[in-house]
């Protein structure tokens, strides 16, 4: 099957796409933006120009699409990849809040998935008082009212797979997400930090570094020579692992990939700092707050030495007390596969 994927541009999109690429055997090709893929080689089509070169002159996109709730973007970029599409001809296009693909799909008259973190926000029926954050996430509730109807709406997110979990609106399903489960979990007392943000691994690791005794290791996609933390390779696959079978407390800036291998894994001392204009780190903090799963911790780096000490108590407080699901969901290859 051909398949076009679209991934948004938020750092959360690299690993979902990634994972999705080292575990399909159809013939995809990638639109991402620069954020969007650092981990990969090659992308097909790189979309940041239509962020950055667009046209105020929104009747042309009016007329290209037929309707005015595609957002502002280049048109000439645009109808290029139009004509790209149309010439590679695919059969399925998954938009991980990738808009111009949705509507490029629908124009096309191609079979359209939405397979997204961010559809926790429209996709669960939200408690009373559970959702904080409130003001940062209504500007993402607009956003997805304008998208293009898809023939599936995909919530990808380990909560799917937890016992007593969010109440699906009608029309979404549960996705399971790709992670690495550790059959043999040694167990341990290592004290980890994935950080794959490069705008915060920076002052992140410093505060880490001031908890003492604190024998930190941090993990990244970046290439960092810290003297302050011993730093790893996030995609040396042998020593995440090996991580993930050792840690005991991990700090993570909230990206979906990263709280699954934890959930998986039943890592229950799960510390997040969300970045105040990353709506899929700051639906996951919620939830595992709301779940007992994790400690959401705000954006330390603005709170000073406080900071210090609420990562502390974090150290010594207990989770655990949620279950997984033992109902089995499919992956997003095992549902593409079920397409006749």
């Amino acid at each position: 099957m051909k398949i076009l994927y679209a991934a948004g541009n938020r750092v959360g999109s690299d690993l979902q796409l990634s994972r999705f690429l080292h575990r399909t055997s159809h013939e995809v090709k990638v639109a991402a933006y620069i954020r969007s893929s650092q981990s990969l080689k090659h992308i097909d089509w790189t979309l940041d120009a239509l962020d950055h070169i667009y046209s105020n002159k929104s009747t042309k996109l009016k007329e290209l699409f037929g309707h005015d709730r595609v957002p502002p973007a280049g048109i000439r970029e645009v109808e290029s990849w139009v004509r790209d599409i149309d010439e590679f001809g695919p059969e399925l296009v998954i938009s991980d809040m990738e808009p111009v693909s949705a509507h490029i799909s629908k124009a096309l008259g191609i079979r359209l998935w939405y397979c997204s973190p961010i559809h926790l926000l429209d996709g669960i029926e939200w408690e009373r008082g559970q959702r904080r954050y409130r003001s940062l996430l209504e500007n993402m509730r607009k956003y997805l009212e304008r998208m293009p109807k898809a023939e599936r709406k995909l919530i990808y997110s380990p909560f799917g797979d937890v016992e007593m979990r969010p109440i699906l609106r009608e029309g979404y399903e549960w996705v399971r997400p790709y992670h690495y489960y550790i059959l043999d979990r040694k167990g341990g007392n290592n004290k980890v930090a994935v950080i794959n943000d490069r705008d915060r691994i920076s002052i992140l690791s410093k505060i880490l570094n001031c908890i003492a005794p604190f024998d930190l290791k941090l993990y990244s996609s970046f290439s960092y020579n810290l003297s302050h933390v011993e730093c790893f390779d996030f995609y040396n696959l042998r020593e995440y692992k090996e991580m993930l079978s050792k840690c005991c407390w991990l700090f993570t800036t909230g990206e979906t990939s990263i709280i699954s291998d934890a959930i998986y894994n039943n890592i229950n001392k799960l510390c997040i700092s969300p970045r105040l204009d990353d709506v899929e780190s700051l639906l996951n903090a919620i939830l595992c707050r709301w779940y007992g799963i994790g400690y959401d911790v705000g954006q330390v780096e603005r709170m000073g030495e406080y900071s210090v000490g609420v990562i502390e108590r974090t150290i010594g407080g207990v989770r655990g007390g949620w279950h997984l699901s033992i109902q089995r969901r499919k992956t997003l290859d095992e549902m593409i596969g079920e397409i006749e």
